[in-house]
This record gives C-alpha cells, sequence and structure tokens, in this order.
C-alpha cells in the first residue's frame, strides 16, 4: 500500500518534468545545456521524490522497484519523455540505490552528475599538502571541464592583497573523471596561515581557503591518523575530525590508505563515490594540510590523479607511492606496502622502494637530535595485527612486509609503524621478530605497531579471525569506528584512539625517548 502511494505522489510531483518547461529549456540552451537541461530536471525531481516520499532508510530493493515504475506511470503518454526518463534510470540507478544507501544529501546528487552544474570550470574539493619544508605548500582542486590555466593566489588574510601568483598544471585520466589541478606555493613564512584561491584566470577564482605551513623550530604539534575511510559508516569520523579542525586541536592530518572506497560501488558510479567523499570531506581538507598514504584503487592511478604529495618533486623518491616528510619533531616516512618489494600485493613498479626506504631512513637516523628525536613510519598494511599471524608469527601479506622492512626498522630505530588495511584497532607492544621486547613505552628498544583502520566505510569492521590472542597484541579492539591523534613533542608521543560515536577515549599510551 504505501509502494502505492508513493508511486502516486510521485505522479503528481513529476507529472510536469518535461511537459511545463519550454523555457527551461530554452535557458539551458543559453547557458551551454547544463543548468536547467531536461536530464537535469528529470534527476532534481526524481531524486527529491523518491527522498521525500521513501521511508529514512528505505530498502534497496524498495527504491528499485519504485525506479521500475516511475516512469512508465508518469510519462506513458509522452513517449520522448518516457524515453528520456528510461534512459536515465537505466544509466543512473546506480547512484540514486548510492543516494539512499549512503545517506547522500539529494540535493547533491544530481550536481555530483554534472548535469545541474552552473559551472563546469568551478574549482572544487581543495586539499593542501605538505612538500619540502616550511616554505612550500602544493594545493590541489577539481574541476569537471578543462581550464585554460590552473592559478593559486596566497594571501595574508581571507581578503586581504594577493601575496603571489604561481601556475599549476592539470591531468585527467578518465573521460569522466573531470580535471585535477595542483600547483605549489612558494616563498612562504613558516608557521604562518595562509588563505589561497584557485581557478583559471578567465573563469574566476574561489573563495578563499587555508592551511598552515610547517615550523621552521620544533614546537609540539597534533596530527588526526586514520586509515580505511570511504562515505559510508564515516559521518561520526568526519564530524569528529571536522569539530577538532574548527577548534584548532588537530595541525593536519595523515590518512593512511583506503580513501574513498570508490572501488566496491559498481564502475559507472566510481567517479561519483570520489567527488561525494571529498564533497563530505571539504570542511576539513580545505583548512589543514591533508596527506595520503598510497593504496590500490584503479591500479594506483586515482591516487597519484587525485593527491600531490612531497614524493613527485622532493626528497628523492620522484613518486607519490613513497615519500618523507621533516615536521616540527619528527622525521615521517610514508612507503607502499602494496607495491615495489619482494612478493608484495601488487604487481606494478614505480621504482626502487627498497634502495629508497633504507637511504631515507639512514638520513634521517644520523640526522637525529633533540631538535627531531622522533621517526614515524606509515605504510597501507601491517606487519603485526591478530588478522594475519600464526601463533603470533605474521602470515599472508604480513610475512613479506616483515621479511623486507622489519629489520630496517629495527636497525634505524624507527618509534612508530602505523597502518591501517585491517577495519580494527590495535596496539603492539614494541616488538622484534615475533617477540615482545617490553611491555611499556618508556625507551623502548624495538618498533611500536598501531593499527587505526576503522575510521568507517561501506565493508564493516573486521572480525577477529580466531579467537587467539597474540602475545604482542596489547590491546585491540573491532566494535567501534574511530580514529586517532598523535600529539608529538620533544620527549614524548602521546597517541589516543578516539570513539566517532561519541568521542569517548578507547585507547591511549605515552611513548618516551629519553638519554
Amino acid at each position: 500500500m504505501r509502494e502505492t502511494l508513493v508511486l502516486l505522489l510521485c505522479c503528481a510531483l513529476l507529472g510536469t518534468v518535461f511537459v511545463q518547461h519550454p523555457a527551461a529549456t530554452e535557458a539551458a540552451a543559453a547557458k551551454g545545456g547544463r543548468v536547467l537541461s531536461e536530464w537535469c530536471e528529470v534527476c532534481s525531481e526524481v531524486v527529491g521524490a523518491l527522498d521525500a516520499l521513501l521511508d529514512s532508510e528505505p530498502s534497496q530493493e524498495v527504491v528499485n522497484s519504485t525506479l521500475n515504475l516511475v516512469c512508465r506511470l508518469v510519462f506513458a503518454t509522452n513517449p520522448t519523455s518516457l524515453a528520456t526518463c528510461e534512459k536515465f534510470v537505466a544509466e543512473y540507478r546506480d547512484v540514486v540505490l548510492f543516494n539512499f544507501e549512503e545517506e547522500v544529501d539529494a540535493g547533491r546528487v544530481c550536481s555530483g552528475l554534472d548535469m545541474c552544474i552552473t559551472d563546469p570550470t568551478a574549482p572544487r574539493f581543495p586539499h593542501s599538502a605538505f612538500t619540502t619544508g616550511p616554505s612550500r605548500v602544493a594545493v590541489s582542486w577539481f574541476t569537471y571541464e578543462p581550464t585554460n590555466s590552473s592559478l593559486a593566489t596566497w594571501s595574508a588574510t581571507p581578503n586581504g592583497p594577493s601575496l603571489g601568483v604561481v601556475q599549476g598544471y592539470s591531468k585527467s585520466y578518465l573521460p569522466a573523471g573531470g580535471y585535477m589541478h595542483h600547483a605549489v606555493i612558494t616563498g612562504l613564512k613558516p608557521r604562518t596561515e595562509y588563505y589561497y584561491r584557485v581557478g583559471d584566470k578567465e573563469t574566476g577564482l574561489s573563495e578563499a581557503f587555508s592551511f598552515m605551513t610547517a615550523p621552521a623550530q620544533s614546537v609540539p604539534f597534533t596530527v588526526a591518523i586514520y586509515g580505511d575511510m570511504g562515505v559510508h559508516n564515516s559521518r561520526d569520523t568526519v564530524a569528529r575530525v571536522q569539530s577538532l579542525v574548527q577548534s584548532r586541536a588537530i595541525d593536519w592530518i595523515f590518512h593512511i590508505g583506503d580513501i574513498s572506497y570508490a572501488d566496491d560501488y559498481p564502475a559507472n558510479i566510481y567517479e561519483y563515490v570520489w567527488n561525494e567523499w571529498f564533497r563530505v570531506m571539504q570542511p576539513i581538507t580545505s583548512r589543514v594540510p591533508y596527506m595520503g598514504c598510497e593504496w590500490y584503487s584503479k591500479n594506483f592511478t586515482a591516487y597519484n590523479f587525485k593527491f600531490r604529495m612531497p614524493g613527485l618533486e622532493e626528497n628523492g623518491s620522484n613518486s607519490n607511492m613513497w615519500y618523507s616528510l621533516d615536521y616540527s619533531y619528527a622525521h615521517f616516512v610514508s612507503f607502499s606496502a602494496e607495491t615495489d618489494y619482494p612478493n608484495a600485493p601488487y604487481s606494478a613498479q614505480f621504482g626502487d622502494q627498497v634502495k629508497w626506504f633504507e637511504a631515507d631512513l639512514r638520513a634521517a637516523h644520523a640526522r637525529r637530535s633533540p631538535e627531531r628525536p622522533w621517526i614515524i613510519v606509515v605504510g597501507h598494511r601491517p606487519i603485526y595485527t591478530s588478522n594475519a599471524q600464526t601463533q603470533g608469527a605474521p602470515s599472508g601479506y604480513a610475512i613479506n612486509l616483515q621479511k623486507t622492512f622489519e629489520e630496517l626498522l629495527h636497525k634505524y630505530e624507527v618509534d612508530l609503524y602505523i597502518t591501517g588495511h585491517e577495519h580494527s584497532y590495535e596496539r603492539v607492544w614494541p616488538t622484534l621478530r615475533n617477540q615482545v621486547v617490553q611491555r611499556n613505552y618508556s625507551r623502548p628498544a624495538a618498533t611500536a605497531y598501531l593499527i587505526t583502520g576503522a575510521a568507517g566505510c561501506t565493508e564493516g569492521l573486521t572480525p577477529w579471525k580466531e579467537e587467539f590472542v597474540p602475545e604482542w597484541s596489547a590491546f585491540r579492539t573491532n566494535t567501534v569506528w574511530g580514529f586517532s591523534t598523535l600529539a608529538v613533542s620533544a620527549d614524548r608521543l602521546e597517541w589516543r584512539y578516539l570513539n566517532s560515536a561519541d568521542g569517548s577515549l578507547v585507547d591511549s599510551f605515552v611513548l618516551t625517548r629519553g638519554a
């Protein structure tokens, strides 16, 4: 009965979509055929009606069956409009289903499909990233269609005079994937907040976004760290992290792989899911630097296309896939746990990663000082995890990581190895060659390992494969979505894992280093 009422109301709401908007069609043609086009009208009315009339959490079956009937009921006497409606439903069914499954704002669906876009060359989804040193920051943005230039300008205040303009570059990797633009701003002062605008000199610049440059001298700082976050199940995490950004409780963010989860959806909405992730994240990414770590997505093309990390032109890696970053008291190394080492999960090759990895750690270890005492490595996959071990010995993908990287972590006295991949949280005691070295974090004689891969995704939390708890597992949970923060100072690393739903503290520890 409910479905019948829904369909009748849909008919009432949708009946005028095509037959009563001749002026709209003319207006659309005058504006390039994009703003009020027939497809835009169909999408807006169909999605809006479904959003208003269906239950707050309708089953996929109900949404699907309603879509199957809408066109025939509404446009039975209008063959042209019926054909267009059926084409729309056939082509974009997965988008509509995604919208209701993920509880995405219905008002964003049609613009996300590039149907109701007032300006396809307008800059969207801004984000920034550190490069090398405090005087340089990379900024990135997206447009649906190409522009003649990729400009970034910056100022000391949101509406202040420009301090400079830099020409970046743009690239595209899929016909429906739009265009990513990247530009590196230079000549910046350390630990200074700047406001930047991006776009094209002919079509105009964006509103002002912001970033804070890295400090020249070491000072305490806090970074949010998490992996494995898409659109689904991440709403609480996004809200918590956004609150920390707004209150300036964190300085920047490290997302250690598995970003957006677009690969988990039908191929025809791959870019739509990516754009939705960026749209949801914009209040965060437009205000603090957002550092990424590689993971598999379309053979790594999406990550390398959408993000611009320091390795592209700095610190000798010449790749987004692995890079290092000096920030205040810490040297961070991001490496590929997916490629470019013996028996890696994927055969794609981007260079001699292992050689670069050891050279970078060797140099960081040699430069270690009171001004930069910490070495922190991040990668997507863990070495020690309850879900890839046999009686405490790493197995599966973890054993290959261990064989290549564990001795290097130990040799160069890496303090933390932080990962995701497993959709759970696990803290590991300082461990070496499968043996616990000590059951505290006071001046540890081996690397401590952390998994923080439960920020929220469509695949759900990862169940433990067995009840056995390895000796090196100090704490683990797979019952709540959460994220981590790391506060870094001269003599301590303070780690916290927080419940995204209520902000409560789930786990914490302090790692200290002394003479």
